[in-house]
């Protein structure tokens, strides 16, 4: 059953659709660029942010409901103390932008009126409920460019079937 329903036309739609909807590149301020590393896939698997990663969940509601997760990969990055406070701002702000435009072109694209929450810092005390038996599961990859710095940042995307 579940096959048929990743295979029926309108999975197929709202993938394409999402794919189409999707920023390549971004500026932020002028004071970051988020870059497309990996174009955005259907998935069954989901890997939970590892202590390296600044998690950050929103919510998405309308036409389409679930949730988006972006983890933020620190693993072998120096931030200077002083500046993890902004950084971090930098990165949930990145993240709000991209997640805004692609909602953006999903409702030109595929006339899908979509509404975000606010972000979340998700803490290791705040357990993330994903259930992947109710969700359809999309994931693609950025890499967010700081201070001739690069950091990997993984997304994924769970629409409620």
């Amino acid at each position: 059953m579940k096959q048929e329903i990743l295979r029926s036309p309108a999975f197929r739609d709202l993938t394409e659709q999402l794919s189409s909807s999707i920023v390549s590149e971004l500026s932020i301020y002028h004071q970051a660029y988020l870059i497309q590393e990996r174009p955005l896939f259907e998935t069954r698997s989901f890997h939970p942010p590892t202590s390296k990663e600044i998690p950050l969940l929103f919510h998405i509601r309308g036409d389409l409901n679930g949730m988006v997760l972006c983890c933020l990969n620190l693993d072998q990055k120096i931030i200077a103390e002083e500046q993890f406070h902004f950084f971090r701002s930098l990165y949930i702000e990145s993240m709000n932008i991209l997640l805004g435009k692609t909602l953006t072109n999903l409702e030109y694209n595929a006339d899908k009126l979509v509404s975000l929450s606010a972000p979340k810092l998700v803490t290791a005390t705040d357990p993330l409920k994903i259930n992947l038996n109710n969700a359809n599961n999309f994931a693609c990859s950025y890499e967010l460019v700081h201070q001739s710095q690069g950091f990997d940042c993984r997304i994924n995307i769970f629409i409620n079937k």
